[in-house]
């Protein structure tokens, strides 16, 4: 039973030296340690030690258990750093690299709307045309002839600076 239990123990060890990737290493601690591995069927068989050798080996068989564990426990957080590292490698981030400009905002609505007219209106051939934003007296009322009285022309209506 000895032999079986060093048998078993170099074979888990070559298999966890050889794993590459976690999930196998899972696989191999599953095959060893998980509810049906090989070391538990070990220690169920156990009961039919003759009851002065149960102490030595189950002394035996911790050992060997607590020794794939921490060879298992070792490979994982080697095969972790590993993996942390070639991320680390492939996401590398050049800061000396100009940012990209971030767009804050957007034209309102309403804008829009107006570009989008004058863009129809100059389609069909008008032309777009800016011009003051105040008007003098002559070119609001002389000019349309709009005389002196005219209730357009009150002071409630019509805005008048000087």
């Amino acid at each position: 039973m000895e032999e079986e239990i060093n048998k078993l123990e170099k074979e888990a060890t070559i298999k966890i030296l050889e794993v590459d990737n976690l999930k196998d290493l899972q696989d191999v601690k599953v095959e060893y340690l998980g509810k049906k591995g090989k070391i538990t069927e070990i220690l169920k068989t156990m009961g039919s030690v003759e009851p002065e050798k149960r102490p030595q080996m189950g002394k035996i068989v911790n050992i060997a258990k607590d020794l794939i564990a921490s060879s298992i426990e070792e490979k994982e957080t080697k095969l972790k750093k590993e993996e942390i590292q070639r991320k680390l490698e492939s996401e590398k981030i050049d800061v000396t690299l100009p940012s990209s400009k971030n767009v804050i905002g957007s034209k309102h609505p309403l804008n829009r709307i107006i570009e989008q007219i004058e863009d129809l209106f100059v389609s069909m051939g008008y032309d777009v045309a800016k011009g003051p934003e105040l008007e003098t007296d002559e070119y609001c009322f002389e000019r349309l002839n709009l005389p002196k009285g005219h209730p357009a022309r009150d002071m409630q209506d019509s805005f008048y600076i000087s």
